[in-house]
């Protein structure tokens, strides 16, 4: 059984008031670049919410064999997500998943025994489990809280329950203030350089133009979160850049783009996108740039039925 098949995917809920649990945040290895999470019960709170997780493709055979076996079912059982890497590969050395939700403990380890993943060994009182050659681990340190992901990792996690340093005070604050406004959030400080190189193949090259040029590699921190209203989804995305200089070009570049954008909402591609940046708010305050927008339900289920129609053309 794959690891990730029966924790990671809670991240479907990913993808998100209280800030992120502390319990959480405070497992966080300290060179921590990337920081992601969701919460989930405070998501599920909203009939927008509730819309989108139902729409979410949760057909994991993993999943649904760990769910068979024990009962538990990510959809129902987690109430909170956090993932944190020390670069952009979430899924390598270095990353995490931390976990709020409830568990039966025993019936997991039991679980786990079935599928080959036993006890490695012993940190802090908490049992680490692993596959025979296998360089991730999952440990349930209660009931309610689960780590997961790469064992050299999970064990320093373990170890920092009992002390020890944890996330630079700036990024702990930024990561709370962000899980206190969003029900979906990130915060990072990788350069933005690296994520163009994990663009989709059909992003236009413009757009990774950009992202890999001076402009953008000035941002030093950067944040976005998703917050599910009523009837709409909010998005927010916050850059701290060198200078005020470099922000105010940054936000030019935004009035830019949106612009374009706006010239062909003629185009059913971009239609949804056009509409969401007629909310558009955008500010800067010394070297921080802020935008916000607002996607109507009505285009979220549009682009969702738009790319569910693309998916099934390149079955045929």
């Amino acid at each position: 059984m794959n690891l990730r098949g029966f924790l990671a995917t809670g991240l479907f809920l990913a993808s998100t008031a209280f800030g992120a649990d502390a319990g959480l945040l405070n497992l966080v290895m300290p060179n921590a670049k990337v920081i992601a999470g969701m919460d989930i019960a405070r998501a599920k709170a909203s009939p927008f919410g509730q819309f989108f997780m139902k729409n979410m493709n949760m057909k994991d055979e993993d999943l649904a064999k760990f769910t068979a076996m024990t009962g538990f079912d990510p959809t129902r059982d987690l109430t909170e997500v956090v993932i944190a890497s020390v670069d952009t590969n979430t899924k390598g050395n270095n990353a995490i998943l931390l976990v709020r939700g409830n568990f039966d403990p025993a019936r997991l380890k039991l679980a786990l025994a079935q599928n080959g993943m036993n006890v490695v060994q012993m940190v802090m009182g908490i049992e680490m489990f692993s596959k025979k050659d296998d360089k991730n681990s999952v440990a349930f340190i209660d009931s309610g809280l689960a780590v997961a992901g790469d064992s050299v990792a999970v064990k320093a996690a373990l170890e920092r329950r009992a002390g020890g340093s944890g996330l630079p005070a700036a990024t702990y604050a930024k990561a709370q203030d962000m899980s206190r406004e969003n029900d979906i959030w990130m915060v990072t400080s990788v350069p933005v350089s690296q994520f163009a190189e994990k663009m989709p193949d059909n992003t236009p090259g413009q757009i990774n133009g950009m992202m890999k040029g001076d402009m953008f590699n000035s941002i030093e921190q950067a944040a976005m979160g998703v917050k599910f209203a009523a009837t709409m989804l909010n998005v927010t995305m916050e850059a701290a850049v060198r200078s005020e200089k470099d922000a105010t070009a940054m936000a030019d570049v935004a009035r830019f783009l949106s612009g374009m954008v706006q010239l062909n909402r003629d185009k059913p591609e971009v239609a949804g996108l056009a509409t969401a940046l007629d909310s558009m708010k955008l500010t800067t305050d010394a070297k921080n740039v802020r935008m916000t927008i607002s996607v109507p339900q009505s285009e979220i289920e549009k682009m969702m039925q738009q790319g569910k129609a693309r998916a099934n053309t390149k079955k045929i």
